[in-house]
């Protein structure tokens, strides 16, 4: 997909990737083309936040890839085979929707460093005995230390990552905690926020418990096009109304924001 929409909605902000609404407004551009700088730049959200007195509580990096690509049924098990058998690492599950659309999750969890990943390979049917693929990644984990280099990733920069995971558009963010009994607004933390990573703001929505910063920092390569400027990251402020002394959430996430919040 060529184009993209950055969504802010006052009940529930969902940023949609890949099924974007007036998609015409948005284009997403270059992006990093080594894997290992996802890592590197949530070291550096991480590092930033931490400098800030935030507490962070857990990374992520999220990957598609949407190869547009149809493939008879025959060479797509084959395929498929191919990977489960590259990939044995994870435990792998098969299911099949009401819509035909096949799918291949494959999941693993080192309790050792709190990290989990996951991938999963999609055929969507698109004629008989033909199936168009796309790949999704996911790996989450909590974060041990602000200047370690964590193996985050048995396949990210590794000779078991696969070629389509290389040529992925990655997506990653930062979740964590502002300290407690803060007096700041979360405006004024918004702002302060992408003070630190040298950001333009270019777009934000407020409310009384909730703020949404969309801006545009030099620290990166990858970018949106939103409202005809360019955009990587997105930080958003949560409060917590249930009960006193509510926790404040942060996120922050590089060129969007990949989940409500």
């Amino acid at each position: 997909m060529g184009k993209y929409t950055v969504v802010l909605s006052s009940i529930a902000v969902v940023c949609i990737l890949w099924f974007g609404i007036a998609q015409e407004n948005s284009v997403y551009s270059t992006h990093d083309s080594e894997a290992q700088s996802q890592i590197q730049k949530l070291q550096q959200i991480n590092h930033k936040m931490t400098e800030n007195s935030i507490r962070t509580n857990r990374w992520h990096i999220y990957a598609r890839n949407d190869r547009q690509e149809t493939l008879p049924e025959e060479k797509m098990n084959g395929f498929v085979e191919s990977q489960m058998d590259h990939l044995n690492m994870f435990d792998w599950h098969h299911a099949e929707q009401q819509d035909g659309t096949q799918v291949w999750k494959g999941v693993r969890t080192d309790q050792q460093s709190a990290l989990t990943e996951s991938m999963k390979l999609h055929a969507l049917p698109v004629g008989k005995d033909e199936y168009r693929t796309y790949y999704t990644y996911e790996a989450s984990m909590i974060p041990n230390s602000t200047d370690a280099n964590p193996a985050f990733s048995l396949l990210i920069n590794t000779e078991k990552m696969p070629e389509w995971l290389e040529q992925s558009e990655f997506f990653t963010r930062v979740e964590g905690a502002l300290p407690e009994n803060h007096e700041t607004t979360l405006e004024k933390w918004g702002e302060t926020i992408a003070k630190v990573f040298s950001a333009k703001i270019v777009e934000e929505l407020q409310e009384a418990s909730f703020v949404s910063t969309s801006a545009y920092t030099p620290l990166w390569d990858s970018q949106l096009e939103t409202n005809g400027e360019p955009m990587n990251l997105q930080i958003a402020l949560r409060m917590n109304e249930n009960g006193l002394g509510g926790e404040t959430t942060v996120t922050i996430g590089t060129p969007i924001i990949t989940t409500e919040y």
